[in-house]
């Protein structure tokens, strides 16, 4: 995990798709995923952060301490850059630091909502409560995860390695390569619907649609190749829908099931 002084660099919206409609964010610090050099230059950079910190003077700017106009801009700064950091990576949860003069506190950030920590003394004990946030961040219990918020069920292109055998695959498919297909490609996994079915394995790299809005359904829909199980294109496209569904709401799966059911 590298950090670096985003000094107030604005770092645009995740893809070519709604980047005009909403917005970029501007964070002061970033830190890399593990094992992934910061470049700004590297035109997917949300893809890359792991967390972004957001700093300011004085104790008096934390933002949970009353509300204001200023406050509220404080927050949404904050929002803006997990929102990208969720959309970027097809995440669960983010999290960011608020830097308040010697105080801080940690945000967890979802499509549902956020919560934050008690503001504590991040220098204290040489930091102790800091490294071990950025410790556990970066060691996640889920196989899989190189982050903990991450999908296990999707695994990014981020290494040399990851990126060559995607290419690999869109190359054996007849599909064209650009900037935008490299910023969505991504392997998504869809668990069997029984434990003896096995998992079927799909490589996303068209966005067709996104709902970006943070607290939201956040609706993402791809076309992605389907994979055998040597991991090559067996020359079948699908379309991938990925929402966050309200409790309350029944699964769509059981409209489709209505629809086959008299088909």
């Amino acid at each position: 995990m590298n950090f670096h002084n985003n000094a107030h660099q604005e770092i645009k919206f995740s893809f070519q798709l709604g980047e005009q409609a909403h917005h970029a964010a501007k964070p002061d610090v970033v830190a890399s995923l593990p094992g992934i050099a910061s470049d700004l230059k590297v035109p997917y950079r949300w893809r890359h952060i792991s967390v972004v910190s957001e700093a300011k003077a004085t104790e008096d700017d934390d933002p949970m301490v009353f509300r204001s106009e200023e406050h509220n801009d404080t927050l949404v700064q904050l929002s803006k850059s997990a929102r990208n950091i969720l959309v970027a990576q097809s995440r669960l949860f983010a999290f960011s630091v608020g830097l308040y003069g010697s105080m801080a506190r940690i945000f967890r950030f979802d499509h549902a909502g956020v919560v934050c920590s008690e503001p504590f003394k991040y220098a204290a004990d040489h930091g102790a409560i800091l490294q071990e946030f950025l410790w556990r961040l970066v060691n996640p219990i889920p196989a899989g995860c190189d982050i903990v918020g991450g999908d296990p069920t999707v695994g990014l292109v981020t290494t040399r390695k990851a990126e060559h055998i995607a290419t690999s695959q869109m190359r054996g498919a007849g599909l064209d390569l650009n900037n935008e297909r490299m910023k969505a490609c991504r392997w998504i996994t869809v668990p069997g619907e029984t434990i003896q079915q096995p998992a079927a394995r799909y490589l996303a790299y068209e966005l067709l649609f996104i709902n970006p809005r943070l607290f939201s359904r956040a609706t993402t829909v791809w076309e992605a190749l389907e994979l055998d199980a040597d991991n090559k294109p067996t020359g079948k496209h699908v379309i991938i829908k990925d929402a966050w569904r309200e409790h309350a709401r029944a699964p769509e799966t059981h409209s489709y099931e209505q629809i086959y059911a008299h088909l």
